[in-house]
């Protein structure tokens, strides 16, 4: 199981999502289709899918400590420069928390 679809299920599992609902969070989050597309697929309502969404995205931040107005941003850089990130936002991160 890649680590995508390992953190995926772990916030899953904290859900109440119907079998249905967990199908369309899956294409949208693991195989990156649009919420029409993956509603569709997987017979649920788009505004159902679009709060489910929203409900897991806010689970995936808190499992991460991440405040509640904070975003979390994925990327990919040479190594020297996610050094420089990684130190950037922990200085940001101590900052916030106020030590």
């Amino acid at each position: 199981m890649e680590e995508g679809d390992k953190k995926f299920s772990e916030i899953l599992a904290r859900t109440r999502l119907g079998e249905s609902m967990r199908e369309a969070a899956y294409y949208v989050f693991i195989r990156g289709f649009s919420i029409s597309e993956s509603a569709r697929r997987a017979g649920v309502s788009k505004s159902g899918l679009r709060e489910a969404v929203a409900r897991l995205k806010r689970a995936y931040r808190e499992s991460l400590g991440c405040p509640r107005d904070w975003e979390v941003v994925t990327v990919c850089l040479p190594r020297d420069k996610a050094r420089r990130i990684k130190k950037w936002a922990d200085r940001v991160r101590e900052k916030a928390e106020g030590n």
